[in-house]
């Protein structure tokens, strides 16, 4: 099997522990075995779509170069140690990318791996760097997407608001049932695709990145992650 994605949440209860070692994570990606692309990610508070900070919730996105090397890295690394002897909840989802646009610091990391499918469970994942003179009116609508997300959609297991910088570089992670329920919200969800119509009118974003991966496993005891079906173990 091609290059896999992981992505883990971490809810922890030594906050300011946690704050530190975020602080530090480039230095353990950089040092993370056989990791060739990752990022540590804050997230907001309530759903994660606010200025405010969640000091107790944190999520790791990283790319290998097949699932032993994963799996192995992910269980043995010292390096992630901590995020897994001192989260009170987590949980990791190995994925393959089946589409992606956009860049990420300037660089496109993920290789789609395989063409999508209609009966796989999907995580979609976009990410912006929102330009400074655009940040108040940014701000000022993503409250009313947000809260189309409270009401859980259709197919919906679950949506964060993630990133690496506060109010400048933020993500949405969402995992659902199969991609009829993504694109059924992205099309016809009023207020997605108001936000949509207006982020290619404004200009919000320096940088944009969107993906679509399968999930192929889901490890862990992340309770939103609990039920998501046709899954198969790697």
């Amino acid at each position: 099997m091609s290059q896999i994605v992981t992505f883990s949440f971490f809810r922890v209860s030594s906050k300011w522990e946690a704050f530190k070692k975020m602080g530090q994570s480039s230095s353990l990606i950089k040092d993370l075995p056989g990791a060739s692309f990752g990022k540590m990610l804050g997230t907001g508070a309530g759903n994660g779509f606010s200025i405010f900070p969640n000091l107790s919730l944190y999520g790791l996105l990283l790319i290998w170069p097949d699932v032993q090397t994963a799996k192995r890295s992910l269980s043995d690394s010292a390096e992630l140690r901590f995020w897994f002897e001192n989260a009170t909840s987590y949980g990791t989802l190995f994925m393959e990318t089946c589409k992606v646009h956009g860049t990420w610091d300037g660089k496109q990391p993920f290789d789609v791996a395989t063409l999508p499918k209609t009966d796989m469970p999907v995580a979609v994942l976009t990410r912006a760097t929102i330009k400074k003179s655009h940040l108040f009116s940014f701000w000022k609508d993503v409250p009313s997407v947000s809260k189309s997300l409270n009401h859980s959609p259709e197919g919906l297991y679950s949506a964060n608001g993630v990133g690496e910088w506060p109010l400048i570089q933020q993500a949405t992670f969402s995992v659902w049932q199969n991609v009829s329920f993504v694109e059924n919200y992205a099309y016809h969800g009023e207020k997605h695709r108001n936000m949509v119509a207006k982020t290619r009118k404004t200009g919000w974003y320096a940088e944009e990145l969107f993906a679509r991966f399968h999930i192929l496993e889901v490890s862990g005891n992340w309770l939103p992650w609990q039920n998501i079906k046709n899954v198969t173990s790697l």
